[in-house]
């Protein structure tokens, strides 16, 4: 009898889904940084977001 291993790995999420959690991740930026903090700072929590939410999907 042979053994084979069985490896799980997620579904990939959809290009929307992605773009959703990258919003929710850049929002919680803001929030954290102070709301009104700085003027500008849009593209610098987006940007966070991204990298945040690319991390997560690389540790499944």
């Amino acid at each position: 009898m042979s053994s084979k291993k069985i490896v799980k790995s997620a579904p990939p999420i959809s290009a929307s889904e992605t773009t959703k959690r990258i919003e929710e991740a850049a929002y919680y930026s803001w929030l954290n940084r102070g709301r009104y903090s700085q003027a500008g700072d849009e593209l610098h929590d987006w940007a966070e977001g991204e990298k945040e939410i690319q991390e997560s999907l690389k540790a499944i």
